[in-house]
């Protein structure tokens, strides 16, 4: 089976009734071990899990994987926010974090790489330097967001990585093309904080937008809209 293929099997047994999940599920596993999953493949089990409440060692293994990274994922976000809004850095929080509290409601279901933030082009070399002096590192040399050909850099430390995005698409990249975006934010806690996210219907519009750019990570994001 193809890894594309495999993938969209792995969303209907997320998304379909359970009886009919299972046995899909099933056929699955009797034409590709679960062993022979791919990365990206098994970071689709804890949503078959949420969905059909298989149990096996792998599956389990990959749900407790995608809680604790998570966990990680969020503590950093409230302290990157915290940190870029006491320097007056405007802040929007994209995607997974978001989801997994709005949407999934549980912090295991749906495994994140980074956690994404968004911040007016203006302000891009700004909040840059505040996460230099965070202790984050950008993974290659910085370049002023109006040299770069992309919308978002990213950054790591200690184990978490995060997008700094100075546009919400890297389709749309001219001063001015957020302006509706920061006008609808809505109001979104995590852990006692408030922070922004874009508001639901740009939610969807975003997860549509990213879905079409990235069909290595298609199934992903169908599970996200379908929720």
């Amino acid at each position: 089976m193809q890894e594309f293929d495999l993938q969209i099997e792995l969303f209907h047994c997320a998304t379909l009734p359970p009886q009919e999940g299972l046995r899909r599920w099933e056929e699955l596993l009797s034409a590709v071990p679960l062993e022979d999953f791919s990365y990206r493949a098994k970071r689709l089990l804890p949503q078959v899990a949420q969905n059909l409440g298989v149990e096996h060692p792998i599956v389990a293994e990959e749900c407790e994987r995608a809680l604790s990274h998570n966990r990680m994922l969020e503590s950093a976000c409230c302290q990157v926010v915290t940190v870029l809004e006491a320097r007056g850095i405007d802040v929007i929080v994209l995607k997974g974090v978001v989801l997994n509290r709005s949407t999934h409601k549980s912090l295991g279901v749906r495994p994140a790489h980074d956690f994404d933030l968004l911040v007016r082009f203006e302000q891009a070399s700004q909040a840059q330097q505040i996460l230099l002096e965070d202790g984050w590192q950008p993974w290659g040399d910085w370049v002023e967001p109006e040299e770069r050909l992309e919308n978002a850099m990213e950054f790591k430390r200690d184990g978490a990585k995060l997008d700094l995005h100075w546009f919400l698409l890297r389709e749309a990249r001219w001063n001015g093309c957020d302006v509706v975006f920061w006008e609808s934010r809505s109001a979104f806690h995590l852990d006692g904080h408030e922070m922004s996210s874009l508001s639901l219907t740009h939610q969807l519009f975003h997860l549509v937008a990213v879905a079409h750019r990235e069909p290595h990570h298609l199934a992903r994001y169908l599970y996200d809209i379908e929720i």
